[in-house]
């Protein structure tokens, strides 16, 4: 059952650096990682928002047909995108930030997971990349693989995302802001909805608090 936020309350220590991309969840991340923090959208839009005006979407030339919203149905975040007037371009992107002023302690941190889940009558051509940034230090971008997608029960197509970077630092990573994933349009028509869920950022599970043991996680607000 979808709980909203969830946030690991244990000191975050810094893990054994990442820099390799990974293009889809794997039993690494369940066995081997620690959720940090965790989006699934079960009650809103947990303070992601699109910015039309940013300097994150000075592509996707339709972008008056452009939003990011809370989809209910589904419990998601969708983004309604339009690729169709940059087909010639192999990166047109739209970002969906996000922002608090409570800081983040994202030490550690060195993954990013989400579903993604799109329909593929909606292009007649091309495919996706997304990135995940952060002022942070998190800068690494995948592209989707069409053929690794589950096709759910309505037709559409779900991606399981793995980007993985380079270890956040105690330094870039206990007071962190922000985070943004651009879904990037590469030589592609699509026009039509991307639902975003169950956002998720992982540690090494070796870290652990103070006292030794590994941290419990709480649901916020």
């Amino acid at each position: 059952m979808k709980k909203g936020i969830a946030l690991m309350l244990a000191a975050v220590l810094t893990a054994s650096t990442v820099g390799s991309v990974g293009g889809s969840f794997d039993a690494w991340a369940a066995e081997d990682m620690t959720a940090i923090v965790t989006w699934d959208f079960a009650e809103g839009i947990d303070g992601w928002y699109y910015d039309a005006t940013s300097s994150w979407n000075d592509s996707c030339a339709g972008k008056d047909n452009v939003s990011v919203a809370w989809d209910e149905a589904s419990q998601s975040l969708k983004a309604k995108v339009d690729y169709s007037q940059d087909v010639a371009a192999n990166w047109s992107q739209l970002g969906i930030c996000y922002w608090t002023d409570q800081v983040m302690d994202l030490t550690g941190a060195q993954r990013v997971t989400f579903d993604m889940t799109y329909n593929p009558a909606d292009k007649t051509t091309g495919t996706f990349s997304v990135k995940a940034f952060s002022n942070a230090g998190i800068d690494q971008y995948v592209e989707i693989d069409e053929s690794a997608a589950q096709t759910t029960s309505d037709g559409l197509l779900k991606n399981e995302v793995t980007i993985d970077f380079t270890a956040l630092t105690e330094e870039q990573g206990s007071a962190v802001n922000d985070l943004t994933l651009a879904l990037i349009g590469v030589n592609t028509d699509y026009q039509g909805d991307i639902l975003i869920d169950n956002v998720t950022i992982y540690k090494d599970a070796e870290s652990t608090d103070e006292t030794g043991e590994t941290g419990e996680s709480e649901t916020g607000e």
